[in-house]
């Protein structure tokens, strides 16, 4: 007896997700949207780390509260 092999589900779902080109692009697009943001948004942060901290810097010493 011959048998054909059968598809998994996980098979049949991208099969038809290749058809979609909108899915496609999605499932592609929608986590390099994401660490593009976590990456800008991370050099942002670092850029402006010295501004943050000299800008806490003179707080605390404008309420006279020692910090060295």
């Amino acid at each position: 007896m011959i048998t054909t092999p059968r598809k998994s589900c996980a098979t049949a779902l991208h099969a038809s997700d290749a058809d979609n080109p909108v899915e496609r692009l999605l499932r592609v697009g929608a986590p390099v949207l994401v660490a593009l943001a976590i990456g800008f948004g991370l050099l942002a942060s670092v850029g402006f780390a010295g501004g943050v901290h000299d800008a806490a810097h003179d707080t605390r010493h404008s309420f006279a509260f020692p910090c060295h």
